[in-house]
């Protein structure tokens, strides 16, 4: 019986039943109490005990009643603005993949028409300067820098070109459970030319649901910026959590990447992971704003949360889901 109760109690159908119920008995047991201590009430000498408590129960009994339905409207309109303002947002989310969509086709249209104009140009430009260079005098170290160099700036801006083309095109993810010491460790292994003296420490573990080379990929971003910020003999660590420290995202596990360098400033926080924004001399300004689009394909999200280690540098969070997302997986925006 008691475990039957509560059962009753979270259904708000029933509450108007249940608080008639519960005053018609306390008008009845008020009845009792007072005809068990002796009250008496005659009107004309006649008593008229029976009526009168029956009117004073059947009246507790509607007034629990009328309690009952306010509590239920109470909760149907709690319940109902909790169902609007998902609805609002979900609606504001399609509307931000809309305008982003429409956005990447633009930039998609216009990245393939300047793949197509520039890079055979580029493609000649480079060439010309091995050719060039090969004609030259062995000891012409001077014009064989100047050959290098246009070649190394080739490059770039091929590189450019293509960083521009993956950021417009849609990204697929290719679901399964992936192990996230696996990916950190796979990334460290690749950043190793741009780590140099640094210390790099991958703690916890954690696995989700994803595309492991995508993130590979995101996480190898992360710490070869790290590495930037960071002097010759700076320190980065890759914190591994099963589940994201907020409680309202639970079903979330997060990946920290910290530094102990110049950090970010204030006034750049929340332009990081805007498309072509770079406070770097030679920066695409795609890097972030790639990684943070390959974390919204995957349900979850980039952001930065702050200092990194010994109250300097920076710390990067990507969570994501430790389950296959329910929703479509094409990408979140």
């Amino acid at each position: 019986m008691t475990s039957a109760l509560p059962n009753v109690l979270k259904q708000p159908a029933r509450w108007p039943w249940i608080g008639g119920a519960v005053a018609l008995l306390l008008g009845v047991l008020d009845a009792a109490s007072m005809q068990g201590l002796g009250v008496e009430i005659t009107v004309g000498e006649q008593s008229q005990f029976t009526p009168i408590m029956l009117y004073f129960s059947v009246s507790f009994g509607a007034f629990g009643w009328a309690i009952g339905k306010l509590l239920q409207l109470r909760h149907r309109a709690k319940r109902d603005a909790v169902t609007i303002a998902a609805q609002l947002e979900a609606l504001e989310r399609s509307r931000r993949a809309l305008v982003e969509a429409e956005k990447l086709a633009s930039l998609g249209a216009m990245a393939a028409g300047v793949a197509h104009e520039v890079r055979n140009p580029l493609g000649v430009i480079r060439s010309s300067a091995s050719l060039l260079e090969e004609g030259l005098p062995a000891g012409d170290s001077q014009d064989r820098k100047v050959c290098g160099f246009i070649r190394e700036e080739v490059d770039r801006l091929d590189g450019f070109v293509g960083a521009i083309l993956d950021y417009a095109r849609p990204v697929t993810v290719k679901w399964r459970q992936v192990d996230l010491r696996d990916v950190a460790q796979r990334a460290v292994v690749l950043a190793g030319a741009h780590l140099g003296e640094r210390q790099v420490r991958i703690e916890g573990t954690a696995t989700v649901a994803g595309d492991e080379d995508l993130l590979v990929q995101v996480i190898l971003g992360l710490v070869v910026n790290a590495a930037e910020a960071t002097l010759g003999d700076g320190n980065i660590v890759i914190v591994l959590s099963p589940g994201e420290p907020e409680p309202t995202a639970s079903g979330f596990a997060a990946i920290d990447v910290c530094d102990d360098g110049d950090g970010v400033a204030k006034v750049d926080q929340t332009k990081l992971m805007e498309p072509f924004f770079t406070t770097k001399a030679r920066g695409t300004g795609l890097g972030l704003a790639m990684a943070s689009r390959v974390s919204e394909a995957h349900g979850g999200r980039l952001e930065h949360v702050g200092m990194g280690l010994s109250e300097r540098g920076a710390t990067f969070r990507m969570t994501l889901p430790i389950e296959t997302p329910q929703t479509s997986q094409t990408p979140q925006t």
